[in-house]
C-alpha cells in the first residue's frame, strides 16, 4: 500500500515499552454518498470509524466487525486508499485505509467506553467531514495527530473518487 502520511510522536507521548500495533480506517459510503463520522462529544472533535486488528484477525474480518458495532453499516471494501504510520523509539501503529460501500444498514453498537465518551454517529458527505475536521482546535498533541491523520486520510480518498 502507498504511504499517505508519517507522524513522528513527540517522545515524550507513550515512553515506555516497545508498542507495535495496526488498525484500519474506513472512508464508507451509502447509496447517497454520505459517509458515517464519529463525533466524540466529551472532547469535542470528529474522527474517522476506526478498528483494530486483534491477532488472528485479518483486515476484511475486521472491518466488518467495527462497522457493524460503530458506524450503522456492513460494508464491501472497493479499493486501497493507503496506509499511514505514527511513530517514535518505542510506539508504531500502521493504519490500513480503505474506501468502501454499505451493503447493509443497522444500528450502531457502541462500547462502553465510547458510551462514556459521548460518541455519536453523523451521516456527512466526505466535503463536510473534510471541513469539520479543519474547523476543529484540538489542546492535546494526540489529538492534534488524530485530525491531522483523517483529514490526510480524507484528501486521499476523495482525490481517488
Amino acid at each position: 500500500m502507498e504511504l499517505i502520511q508519517e507522524f513522528i510522536i513527540p517522545e515524550e507521548v507513550y515512553a515506555g515499552e516497545q508498542v507495535v500495533r495496526e488498525a484500519c480506517r474506513g472512508v464508507i459510503f451509502d447509496e447517497n454518498n454520505m459517509m458515517p463520522l464519529i463525533y466524540v462529544a466529551k472532547q469535542k472533535h470528529h474522527k474517522l470509524p476506526w478498528w483494530w486488528i486483534e491477532i488472528g484477525e485479518n483486515k476484511e474480518a475486521a472491518l466488518t466487525r467495527e462497522l457493524q458495532e460503530e458506524t450503522w453499516c456492513e460494508a464491501k471494501i472497493i479499493k486501497e486508499i493507503g496506509i499511514t504510520i505514527e511513530s517514535n523509539s518505542t510506539r508504531k501503529q500502521t493504519s490500513y485505509c480503505y474506501i468502501g460501500r454499505v451493503i447493509k444498514k443497522s444500528k450502531p453498537n457502541f462500547t462502553k467506553w465510547e458510551q462514556e465518551r459521548w460518541y455519536e454517529l453523523q451521516r456527512v458527505t466526505i466535503d463536510e467531514a473534510i471541513v469539520l475536521l479543519q474547523s476543529e482546535s484540538r489542546e492535546k498533541e494526540a489529538a492534534k495527530r488524530v485530525q491531522q491523520r483523517d483529514l490526510a486520510i480524507l484528501k486521499k480518498a476523495k482525490a481517488m473518487l
